[in-house]
């Protein structure tokens, strides 16, 4: 997202009607709570633990090293079990962010004004 938010397209496994509804990434099956999980909240948290920040001297530098993160970030060709490949389409979850940087000036002042009383 940048000044506005751009809400990514919906996930097959949520969608009841998808042959993919459900669809559980680590047992292949169906599961309750894929029905509902948010987009990129994996079963193995794995793309999240992967992502890092590296201060640099004028800013901060994400980095995510799972071969699927700039499938998810810039959308593209992708394979699921061996499956005819498909396109998934992009979920930017890393980069500036005008509402991002917004909310998080404004956290910064609530708890500055909190500490100063």
């Amino acid at each position: 997202m940048d000044s506005v938010l751009n809400p990514w397209k919906e996930v097959e496994r949520r969608k009841p009607d998808s042959p993919w509804f459900g669809h559980s990434g680590q047992t292949g099956k169906r599961s309750p709570e894929r029905m509902n999980a948010p987009i990129l909240h994996g079963e193995t948290r794995e793309l999240r633990r992967a992502t890092r920040m590296e201060i640099l001297s004028n800013g901060v530098h994400i980095i995510n090293s799972t071969p699927y993160a700039a499938v998810h970030q810039f959308g593209g060709k992708a394979k699921i079990y061996g499956k005819k490949p498909f396109t998934m389409p992009k979920r930017p979850f890393i980069g500036r962010s005008k509402a991002l940087t917004q909310k998080i000036q404004n956290k910064i002042l609530q708890r500055l004004k909190e500490l100063v009383k």
